[in-house]
């Protein structure tokens, strides 16, 4: 943005010159290129100002994109241990509650032979 303006302003010095060779209306002609002149400086500026404030804004966002995709990494790496272990606990209590139907179910049917055997 700023070389358009350089350009701009590049190309206002070279008219500027021809008519101040060319006639008395010069005075007046360099009074405008030079309000025109400030005005782009002003511009220049202001644009400056206004990269140099995007940029940091721009590197704020990215940090702050950075530092949550960390914080989701580890939060996700928690969960998956968290998960991992629940289910090696599910398994070990699933384990536990077959042994243990399958010791009623043997006592049970312990129980109804040894019925069967007195009658």
């Amino acid at each position: 943005m700023s070389s358009i303006f350089r350009r701009w302003k590049n190309r206002l010095r070279c008219s500027s010159k021809r008519y101040v060779q060319r006639s008395r209306s010069s005075i007046l002609t360099e009074n405008e290129f030079k309000t025109v002149n400030v005005a782009m400086d002003k511009l220049s500026n202001e644009n400056r100002i206004l990269k140099e404030r995007f940029d940091k804004l721009e590197e704020r966002c990215q940090r702050w994109i950075t530092d949550e995709q960390v914080y989701l990494l580890r939060r996700i790496e928690q969960l998956e241990d968290e998960n991992h272990r629940l289910h090696e606990n599910y398994q070990a209590y699933q384990k536990q509650s077959e042994k243990c139907i399958g010791s009623v179910t043997d006592l049970i049917i312990k129980a109804l032979f040894t019925q069967e055997v007195k009658y």
